[in-house]
């Protein structure tokens, strides 16, 4: 409803026969009431009626409860499985009148009869898996391994992530599954990870399966690894001791690490492109500065190659930083632009599925993937001896210029946008190109989305 009219300015446009003014039928269902089919909706200007206020301010304040009382997370109420319980309870209260007086907590289950449903739940979802399996061309599994600490004994949990051919980014969590193996070795995991995989109908070969860890965690870990230590109340001299400007000079250095962090461990966008310009800015925030500290600039001097030694980039980081449109020209790492662009075209080369055959001017004949162009002129008859020997047409080879036409394309992303759906709205101009962001995009820059 116009929020600028009255219900009696709304009456006057009815007597009037405005044209602004529509009347839809309410949307039937099995369980709608019969009454239902004597009301309209009223539309002015295609625009149906609001929600009241108060009932929003009611649903307002349902929610500050729920999260408050019950001690919860706010973000709680953003999932999409709340969306669904929420959307479940209302189209039950539609069954009921306003006088009826059922307890809504026996339409609510109990906790047991929850955990009981779980695995009920986990067979349907797996089956769905299995169906959508037959039409994945690329997936990513990213696995994380952990010890409970009473038992001793090892777990490894694993997600499946895959990019959809709508280039939407889809997470599977395919369970947390006792690792009895000796030792988390490569073989071990590749072997673990295989027969875990089978249940679901999945195979991983060399191309499916990539190896992702938190990189960058892992060497703040090795860096920072006795600040444990340090907090121990044994050592609370060591801690008095400590330089304190030296240490909130530290702190605030530190800020773009937990950030850098943060941003890796994204889920609900690709983060793979991210890995080098992140880890070069972090390279250049440890240069040292005339005015840094001795201690601080030793501190900054060992860190910055430690991030070098440690932290070091695969192909798919490169190749993923090129397709994308914000990040193409490597401006944060101009000497690594080569390489990306290398990569990309040996990857364009590939995925081109056209053979040609073309003759050099010696003996020797090469063959690459490209497309081609013939002549569909046809040769005119003619009675010329020397007409008759001319040379026939020949295909006209031309390489595919789907990079070139990509990198020369003017077009700026910003951080809120989403790279997928540029890809998307460009997939039929950049055929091949968005197949292979579908491949890249979907390998994560860090395996929390496991843990």
């Amino acid at each position: 409803m116009n929020q600028s009219l009255t219900k009696n300015d709304i009456l006057i446009l009815i007597k009037q026969r405005d044209k602004s003014i529509a009347f839809r039928k309410p949307k039937k269902s099995s369980k709608s009431s019969s009454v239902w089919k004597h009301f309209f909706i009223i539309v002015v200007n295609d625009i149906e009626q609001d929600v009241p206020k108060r009932i929003k301010d009611k649903i307002k304040l349902a929610c500050t409860e729920f999260t408050a009382v019950d001690c919860l997370a706010f973000e709680l109420v953003t999932g999409e499985g709340f969306f669904k319980m929420a959307q479940s309870i209302f189209d039950a209260g539609r069954c009921f009148n306003h006088l009826s007086n059922v307890d809504v907590k026996e339409l609510i289950p109990s906790p047991i009869t929850i955990s009981r449903n779980v695995d009920r739940l986990f067979e349907e979802k797996k089956v769905d898996l299995l169906n959508l399996h037959s039409s994945m061309e690329s997936y990513c599994i990213i696995c994380d391994f952990w010890t409970e600490r009473f038992t001793g004994l090892s777990y490894c949990g694993s997600v499946l992530r895959h990019v959809t051919k709508d280039f939407k980014l889809l997470h599977f969590i395919l369970g947390c599954f006792l690792f009895d193996s000796e030792s988390q070795s490569a073989n071990n995991i590749r072997a673990f990870v295989d027969s875990q995989l089978l249940s679901f109908g999945l195979v991983l070969n060399n191309t499916i399966f990539v190896d992702t860890d938190n990189e960058n965690k892992i060497s703040f870990l090795y860096v920072y690894d006795e600040l444990a230590g340090v907090i121990n109340k044994n050592l609370i001299d060591s801690l008095a001791a400590i330089n304190k400007d030296l240490l909130e000079e530290l702190c605030i250095f530190l800020e773009l690490f937990d950030q850098a962090i943060i941003q890796l461990s994204g889920e609900d966008k690709p983060t793979k492109h991210q890995v080098i310009p992140i880890q070069q800015l972090l390279i250049n925030h440890c240069e040292v500065k005339y005015d840094d500290s001795d201690g601080f600039k030793e501190m900054k001097l060992f860190l910055g190659e430690r991030i070098k030694s440690i932290w070091i980039p695969q192909d798919q980081h490169y190749a993923s930083i090129l397709l994308h449109p914000s990040l193409k020209h490597f401006h944060i790492a101009p000497h690594e632009k080569s390489k990306a662009y290398k990569l990309v075209n040996q990857e364009l080369l590939k995925h081109t599925s056209i053979p040609v055959v073309v003759a050099a001017t010696d003996s020797k004949t090469g063959t690459s993937t490209t497309s081609s162009t013939f002549s569909t002129s046809k040769p005119v008859p003619t009675n010329d001896l020397v007409g008759r020997c001319f040379d026939q047409p020949q295909p006209l080879v031309k390489l595919a210029n789907e990079l070139d036409d990509y990198m020369a394309l003017e077009t700026q992303l910003h951080e809120i946008d989403d790279v997928l759906l540029f890809w998307k709205e460009n997939a039929k101009k950049f055929p091949v190109l968005s197949s292979i962001v579908r491949d890249l995009f979907l390998i994560s820059a860090s395996n929390t989305s496991v843990e």
